[in-house]
């Protein structure tokens, strides 16, 4: 895992923000958590695992793949679950 600011590169298509809106996020949401401080991580099949917070403090865990393009494709992004916050916290205080 890695904690630090950093920018990445997403896209999504209908099903992605369908998918999200599933998990109660919309995109402003992931924009937001995207362009601040993250951590980040490797997830099951390659994928990329991003913790973050939006400007209303809210915490997101979000899933990207880049398997078949070069901008991270939204897979997922839903509120950190209790073990997700606890990685976020720790991650968090080992950078500053």
């Amino acid at each position: 895992m890695s904690s630090r600011e950093t920018k990445i590169k997403i896209t999504w298509d209908g099903w992605s923000i369908e998918h999200l809106k599933k998990h109660g996020v919309n995109i402003s949401e992931v924009r937001e958590v995207i362009k601040g401080k993250i951590v980040r991580g490797k997830t099951y099949f390659d994928r990329e695992i991003v913790y973050g917070t939006t400007k209303k403090k809210r915490l997101l865990t979000i899933i990207l793949s880049y398997e078949l393009q070069r901008e991270g494709y939204i897979v997922s992004a839903r509120g950190m679950n209790k073990k997700e916050r606890i990685i976020y916290d720790y991650e968090k205080t080992k950078t500053n």
